[in-house]
């Protein structure tokens, strides 16, 4: 540990400095992600996209 006149030093670097940081710092709003679909993927990035409708249900086994 520290003597005592090295923690007050300390503690009074430790003010001076966050006092200049509170006046320089101000909060930035995180970053948008952008949430694109896979059409716009297509368009962006170049591809191609495989679309399949089905419009029937699947038959399932009726033995299992």
């Amino acid at each position: 540990m520290a003597p005592k006149a090295d923690v007050y030093h300390l503690k009074k670097v430790g003010i001076e400095a966050f006092a200049l940081l509170g006046g320089a710092w101000v909060p930035q709003p995180p970053p948008r992600k952008e949430v694109i679909d896979s059409f716009q993927a297509v368009q962006k990035y170049g591809g191609r996209v495989v679309v399949e409708y089905r419009t029937t249900m699947p038959v399932r086994n009726p033995y299992y």
